[in-house]
C-alpha cells in the first residue's frame, strides 16, 4: 500500500477492492471439485437410520426383544446361532432386522400396542426434549 501511495482508508479501501482483491483471487484461488458421492448400490439406508440392540441368541434359537420372542430359523451360514451374538435392527415403522455378520436373517415386526416400546419411546422424547433445553 505504500508503494500506492495510500495515504487515507478510503484510499485503502479502494485499493484493496479494485487491485489487491482481484489479484490475490487471481492468484490464489480455484474452483472446487464436487466431493458428492453416490450412495452403493447395496447399501441398505434402513440399515443404516435405525435403533441397533445386540442380543444372544438362546439355545432354543430365539431372541427377546421388547418383550417380544423371535424365533431364528436355520440358514446357510449355521443351523443353530445358538450363543452368538446378532444384531437386531429396530426402524422407526416397528420393523426388526437381524443380522448375524452383517447378513439379514430374519425380518419381522413389532406389535403397534408393545408396552415396553412405547414406555421406551416416551422415554426416549423426554430425554431429547432435555437435550434441547438443556442446549439453549
Amino acid at each position: 500500500m505504500r508503494l500506492a501511495k495510500i495515504k487515507n482508508y478510503q484510499q485503502a479501501n479502494r485499493f484493496l477492492i479494485n487491485k489487491f482483491l482481484p489479484w490475490y483471487n487471481a492468484k490464489y484461488t480455484h474452483q472446487a471439485e464436487s466431493v458428492y458421492v453416490s450412495l452403493p448400490a447395496d447399501k441398505d439406508l434402513d440399515l443404516v437410520f435405525c435403533v441397533k440392540k445386540e442380543r444372544t441368541v438362546s439355545n432354543d434359537n430365539t431372541i427377546q426383544i421388547y418383550g417380544q420372542t423371535i424365533q431364528i430359523p436355520p440358514s446357510e451360514m449355521a443351523i443353530s446361532l445358538a450363543k452368538r451374538k446378532v444384531d437386531v435392527c429396530i426402524l422407526e415403522d416397528n420393523r426388526i432386522f437381524v443380522l448375524y455378520k452383517s447378513k439379514l436373517i430374519v425380518e419381522s415386526k413389532i406389535s403397534k400396542n408393545n408396552k415396553i416400546l412405547k414406555k421406551e419411546k416416551i422415554i426416549e422424547k423426554q430425554l431429547n426434549q432435555r437435550q434441547y433445553i438443556a442446549a439453549m
